[in-house]
């Protein structure tokens, strides 16, 4: 029962880690400046997912699962997806914290650049 538990959960925890490998991704598109570098940041990640980091993910979640079905090695199976659901938890909380201040900031700019005193109002 406790095996079918580990199992579920690691099912649960999947879609959060690969929604924050999906984040990370976005936010290096988003730090690159200009098309070309934007275009090539797209293809590099593009790439690395489909060259290795589909497999890499797959394996990492089927070896949690695994795992977790032998009741020698169930601890540290938690353990480690403990450790893949809050790490998928920090990267989600930062990234979102880290966009929110980021279009705060455009925003501002682009008001200040728009009115001829410079004071940030339209």
């Amino acid at each position: 029962m406790t095996a079918l538990l580990h199992v579920l959960a690691t099912l649960v925890v999947a879609p959060y880690a690969a929604l924050a490998v999906g984040f990370l991704a976005v936010g290096r598109v988003a730090a690159s400046k200009g098309l070309w570098e934007i275009l090539d940041v797209v293809f590099q990640s593009f790439v690395a997912l489909m060259s290795w980091g589909i497999y890499a993910f797959a394996a990492v979640i089927l070896l949690i699962a695994a795992t977790g079905c032998i009741s020698a090695a169930r601890v540290a199976a938690s353990i480690a997806l403990a450790a893949l659901a809050g790490l998928s938890l920090l990267i989600l909380l930062f990234t979102a914290r880290l966009r929110w201040t980021w279009a705060n900031c455009c925003s501002w700019c682009r008001a200040s650049r728009r009115s001829p005193s410079g004071s940030g109002a339209p």
